[in-house]
Parts: structure tokens; sequence; C-alpha cells
């Protein structure tokens, strides 16, 4: 009985797909490593912009916050 399921074309055709995905798997892992061990180049990096304001440097962005906006009722229909 198992020479038979050698013999199934069906066999070796689920065989080469497992280990092509095996292959490209590690293909992908050792690519993906080496991009992100990288470090970027100095081009691509961009300088964040600043306001200054009376010769204080602040973000341009400020952080958010998850804090409700003021004056709004988020109290739940009071």
């Amino acid at each position: 009985m198992t020479t038979a399921l050698w013999n199934h074309p069906g066999t070796w055709i689920a065989l080469g797909i497992s280990l092509l995905f095996i292959v490209v798997a590690i293909a992908m892992h050792l690519v993906f490593v080496r991009i992100l061990k990288a470090a970027p180049p100095e081009a691509s990096r961009p300088a964040a912009p600043a306001m200054v304001a009376n010769g204080i440097s602040t973000p341009a962005h400020p952080p958010a916050t998850d804090s409700p906006v003021e004056g709004t009722d988020s109290g739940g229909g009071r």
C-alpha cells in the first residue's frame, strides 16, 4: 500500500510545493533580517522640522493625547 502512495504524482506535487514554500520562506526571512539590521542611509532620513518661538525650539507636531476634547459631553447622554 505504501509503494502506491510514493508512485502517485499528487504526492510528488504536494511535496514539491511544500519544499518550495519552505525555501521561499527561508529566503524571505534572510532578506527581511538583512534589511532590518541595515542602518538607513543618511539621505533617506528626513530632518524633523521644528518651530522656533522666542528662541525656544518645539516639535512641529505635538504628541497626540487620548483625552477627550474639553467642553464636549462624553458622559453617556446626561
